[in-house]
Formats: C-alpha cells, sequence, structure tokens
C-alpha cells in the first residue's frame, strides 16, 4: 500500500483528537461510554464496528437515542459527519486513485495508479443530479388497461 493521506479522521492525529472532542463539547455529550461510542461511529460510519471499537454495546446507543435528546441530535449530526468523511475519500480515490503493488515472479518490481471512474460517476450523480443523474424516457406508443368498478346506487 502507498502513503497516500486519507480523508479520513485518524484516531491518534491531534487535529482530529481536537476535532471529536469539539464535537462532543458543542453537543453536550458528557457520559464517556456516549462519547466513545460517537467518535467510533464519525471514523468508521458503522455501528457494528463503533460498538467494537468501543467497547460499548449497539444496545446501549438505541437506549441513548430513544431517551436523551442530546445524544440523539449528536448522533444525527454524527451520521452526516461519517457520511462526509465517506464522500470525502471516495472523491479523493475517484481523483487522487489508489496505488496498487505490481508484483513479478514474487517480487515488488513497481506500483500503479488506478482511479475510480465508477465512484467518480456516483459523484457526479449525487451532487449534479440535473446534469448527469439517468433519466429514462419511453417513446412510442404504449398500451394501458384501465379498470374501474362502480358500484350502483340503490335507493
Amino acid at each position: 500500500m502507498c502513503a497516500v493521506k486519507s480523508t479520513l479522521l485518524q484516531p491518534n492525529n491531534p487535529t482530529h483528537k481536537q476535532f471529536i472532542k469539539d464535537f462532543m463539547v458543542s453537543h453536550g455529550i458528557k457520559q464517556r461510554d456516549q462519547r466513545r461510542f460517537l467518535a467510533a461511529y464519525i471514523i468508521r460510519g458503522i455501528l457494528t464496528y463503533a460498538a467494537i471499537d468501543s467497547g460499548v454495546p449497539r444496545q446501549d446507543h438505541y437506549r441513548w437515542k430513544a431517551k436523551d435528546e442530546n445524544y440523539a441530535k449528536a448522533f444525527e449530526d454524527a451520521e452526516e459527519l461519517a457520511g462526509d468523511i465517506l464522500e470525502g475519500e471516495a472523491m479523493r480515490r475517484a481523483n487522487d486513485g489508489v496505488l496498487e503493488p505490481i508484483y513479478q515472479g514474487g517480487i515488488l518490481v513497481g506500483h500503479k495508479r488506478n482511479y475510480s471512474d465508477y465512484l467518480m460517476k456516483q459523484l457526479l450523480e449525487g451532487t449534479k443530479p440535473d446534469k448527469y443523474k439517468k433519466r429514462f424516457e419511453q417513446i412510442g406508443k404504449t398500451d394501458i388497461t384501465i379498470r374501474v368498478a362502480v358500484e350502483d346506487d340503490v335507493d
């Protein structure tokens, strides 16, 4: 793997640690387990991984979400952040590509940068749907059968 800088939050990066700390303070999240779970969710974006990484059971998350308005709002914002982080990584892979090793006879002989046209297409469809979204248009004659049920009005 190459040393391409990812747009994903890195848990050991001091700037990212401060960002997550500020997020918790701004949302009034004081309980240690809630902070750990939300931080893990922001970084990983998947509840199961957040539970594993934080050591907090998923059931606790669902209970907090149902009973704690601050937590519910913080989680809603964490979902948006996780989506933004994922979108940033997709954009990086589409624009900058990913270096993949090339081996010959089991020996590393170089690297090839691969770009993702699929990710680029998805990003364009999402950010400029009027221009890039798939559209379907049917031209020609279409037969339609309409059945109407009428009740007799009996007096």
